[in-house]
């Protein structure tokens, strides 16, 4: 998934309610991709539930609360606080499923390292699902911070990616949509600041 310029504060909103709605029974549950609603959800409006995919949307939404309208302020705080209860009362389910998102997007990222190393044409193209995953990550390394949750060898593996990550990068403009930019400093989201050259760019 990419925001490209189709970014909507109102469908961020509404996905994070729904994901919310879903975040008892899924942190119950064993999948670490989880369903909304009672389907799958594969991509597009769809997101898939995580850790990450509710903290990203909860913590860029507040940033940008002053973008939306009071009642929908009020929707997101309702968010929130929800998602703070649910949080503590399956702290180590959620913990759990946490550490386990960030191994599997990182260990994902190593089939576009490869595709780089031998195409730049495509690694140039195929960009931005790794900005997701990476964006996606770093949304759970802030969360671990934030509760003072360490983790040596999530650390390491963070190293390792963003290494052979900035191998085939180069300073670029912003590369979701501009009214997001608020919400992702570039010195802890560089990768959304940066991208990959195609051969003769």
């Amino acid at each position: 998934m990419s925001f490209g310029k189709n970014y909507s504060l109102f469908t961020d909103l509404n996905q994070l309610e729904s994901m919310i709605r879903s975040l008892e029974s899924y942190l119950k549950g064993s999948e670490l991709y989880g369903s909304v609603g009672g389907g799958f959800l594969t991509g597009g409006n769809n997101p898939q539930l995580t850790p990450g995919a509710v903290l990203m949307r909860m913590r860029r939404l507040d940033v940008l609360r002053d973008d939306l309208p009071e009642n929908h302020q009020k929707r997101l705080d309702t968010a929130i606080e929800r998602h703070a209860e649910i949080r503590e009362q399956f702290a180590d389910r959620y913990l759990a499923k946490m550490e386990r998102e960030v191994h599997s997007r990182l260990k994902a990222m190593s089939t576009f390292f490869e595709e780089c190393a031998s195409d730049m044409t495509a690694c140039a193209r195929n960009y931005n699902p790794e900005v997701m995953r990476r964006t996606t990550v770093q949304e759970i390394l802030l969360e671990m911070a934030a509760n003072n949750i360490q983790s040596e060898d999530i650390d390491t593996l963070v190293k390792k990616v963003d290494s052979r990550l900035r191998a085939f990068v180069k300073d670029s403009d912003f590369v979701w949509d501009p009214q997001l930019e608020p919400a992702y400093p570039q010195q802890q989201f560089w990768w959304m600041y940066m991208a990959p050259a195609a051969p003769g760019n």
